[in-house]
């Protein structure tokens, strides 16, 4: 059965549509807001995504442009929810990207299950890599994004990052947390990268942090980043990286 993920911020919808969908077999996550409905998207690679369309933090209309930004999460269908049946609302949906749409309030589960079955004919490529070059793995916790870097930190994977914090940008303020406790090298070339998604981050009002630095730092190049990061948060008073 697909894998569903079930943006809502409503307790009631919630429990009512992940319960039923639940007894006819599907496998249910749930995010209380677009933001987090992205970041457990980037972790859990769902089959079809249910989006309230009024959502705090980040409204869902913004979180399917932003499924539409990312490599790994672009092909995924998404189906909006919505109390507003309006043209317009239904036209800017779709123009956002999303493949079909639900009114709410929700009395024929059979519906939604019907449109599920629409939408995933064509099953998704859930290990599709968010983008080409970067070696990594994620995990998420509420408004906070980490991320293990593995093998090798180049500039070509360094770029990948910061396509990936560029298209998370409407999401801010975030934390991300970069994890160096499996890199074995670090290229000169990433670093003046990793620097600038630094800044655009804390720019932005968010938050970056260095984690399982200790082996890295050992090298030039892992002192030179480490020094950065420290320097900025003595200045800030903020994101001073794990040892």
């Amino acid at each position: 059965m697909p894998r569903v993920l079930l943006a809502e911020d409503d307790e009631v919808v919630r429990h009512l549509v992940s319960t039923l969908l639940k007894k006819r077999g599907f496998e249910i996550e749930i995010a209380p807001d677009g933001k987090n409905a992205i970041l457990t998207a980037l972790t859990w690679r769902p089959h079809v995504v249910l989006m309230d369309i009024l959502m705090p933090n980040v409204d869902g209309l913004t979180a399917v442009s932003v499924f539409r930004k990312i490599d790994a999460l672009r092909d995924i269908p998404i189906i909006m929810l919505t109390a507003m049946n309006t043209k317009d609302k239904v036209i800017e949906a779709i123009q956002c990207g999303a493949q079909e749409y639900i009114v709410k309030p929700i009395d024929d589960i059979e519906k939604v299950t019907e449109k599920i079955d629409k939408v995933t004919a064509h099953k998704v490529d859930s290990d599709k890599p968010i983008y080409e070059n970067l070696a990594y793995r994620l995990t998420s916790k509420l408004d906070a994004l980490r991320v293990h870097l593995s093998a090798a930190v180049t500039l070509d994977s360094a770029k990948d990052l910061a396509r990936l914090f560029e298209a998370l940008r409407p999401l801010q303020p975030i934390r991300i947390e970069l994890d160096f406790g499996e890199v074995k090298d670090l290229a000169a070339a990433a670093v003046p990268i990793l620097s600038e998604i630094r800044e655009s981050i804390l720019d932005d009002a968010g938050g970056i942090e260095l984690t399982h630095f200790t082996a890295l730092r050992e090298t030039a190049i892992g002192r030179k980043l480490h020094d950065s990061f420290l320097d900025r948060s003595r200045t800030t008073g903020k994101f001073r990286p794990k040892k």
